[in-house]
């Protein structure tokens, strides 16, 4: 098996999210990066943007990632996720969602990020100050919104409103929104809370809540593991990670394994969901292996963490690893040093 390389860049932004840009017929070889902490007001003799920004980067083997195009933002950047190959959504510290897209020219000598929607003020709170835009989620028929200011929206991307804004009856911030299919979603709080919504009837209606953990810690995302769609991945601000199986939700596993502070992100594989990436607040970058047997019908948690291999993928950094995405045998992840490293060849995973 080759080797694996780590290539660290320093991007001069502190970024909060990055996301690969999907490719449908070669390795991917852009990626997308938000940033997060930069002052808003322009200096002066300065034409560059500044603040915060959206920027598109070419990634080449062994070489300084290239700025393509850059976009300026508003706020920090909370959330990123294609839609599509040229299309995003990117959420907003100030309350906003923006429907954006990236075009290149025939030669892709040229670039550019353009805005094709926006939403601004989703999330306020009752004084009308801005609330951040927390979380996103879309599904075929919409994207769902949570913001610290205890509130979902649902919005339709042709349309310059939200349809609707509900108050969580928990009164405390929304982290994290994922769907479990096209008729319900879920929610999780900033008290280790779990919501279950459903949507078959247009507005959301509150079905139920998953049992207490008593942990009483911040839900920091809630992913969907894509070859088992009934399984639901949570990270808390402990640094644990909970599985949920949707069809029985009387036993979640909690996964023996945990980071050491707060877990910032997880993705899957997309080619074998088997393999999975975590990143913490501590700067621990983990490669997760289920090694599942496909006989197996019902999870379990002594079965789970038994088949369980976790490899770290770099030393900690001691500062926070704030986003992560893979592709291929690429993964790539954001510090607050300012640095973005991508790790080729990490494990064999396919």
């Amino acid at each position: 098996m080759e080797a694996k390389t780590v290539m660290c860049s320093y991007l001069s932004r502190k970024m909060s999210k990055v996301r690969w840009q999907p490719n449908d017929d070669l390795p991917c070889s852009k990626f997308l990066t938000g940033s997060w902490g930069e002052p808003s007001q322009p200096l002066p003799n300065i034409e560059e943007v500044q603040g915060n920004a959206v920027q598109l980067w070419k990634y080449v083997p062994n070489m300084e990632p290239i700025p393509l195009c850059t976009m300026e933002h508003p706020g920090d950047v909370t959330e990123l996720k294609f839609l599509d190959t040229e299309t995003f959504l990117v959420s907003s510290s100030h309350g906003s969602l923006q429907l954006g897209q990236v075009e290149n020219d025939k030669d892709e000598t040229f670039y550019n990020i353009k805005s094709l929607n926006s939403w601004a003020n989703i999330h306020s709170f009752k004084n009308g100050a801005p609330s951040s835009l927390t979380s996103f989620a879309r599904s075929k028929n919409g994207v769902v919104t949570v913001g610290d200011d205890g509130k979902l929206a649902v919005i339709a991307l042709d349309n310059p409103t939200p349809l609707f804004s509900i108050e969580d009856p928990f009164n405390s911030s929304l982290k994290c929104v994922s769907f479990i299919n096209h008729k319900s979603f879920i929610t999780g709080n900033s008290l280790g809370n779990l919501k279950v919504w459903d949507v078959s009837g247009g507005k959301p209606q509150s079905v139920f809540n998953l049992p207490s953990t008593l942990k009483l810690v911040s839900i920091n995302f809630i992913q969907q593991k894509p070859s088992q769609q009934h399984l639901l991945f949570v990270g808390s601000d402990d640094g644990s990670i909970t599985v949920w199986d949707m069809r029985n939700t009387e036993n979640p596993i909690i996964l023996n394994t945990s980071h050491n502070e707060s877990v910032s992100e997880l993705q899957f594989h997309p080619e074998n969901p088997n393999h999975f990436f975590t990143c913490s607040s501590l700067g621990e970058l983990w490669h997760w292996d289920m090694k599942q047997d496909s006989s197996l019908q019902q999870w379990c948690g002594d079965t789970l963490n038994e088949r369980l291999n976790v490899t770290a993928l770099a030393e900690p950094l001691y500062l926070p690893l704030n986003s992560l995405d893979v592709v291929a045998e690429s993964v790539i992840t954001t510090c607050d040093n300012e640095a973005t490293y991508i790790i080729s060849k990490p494990l064999s995973l396919l």
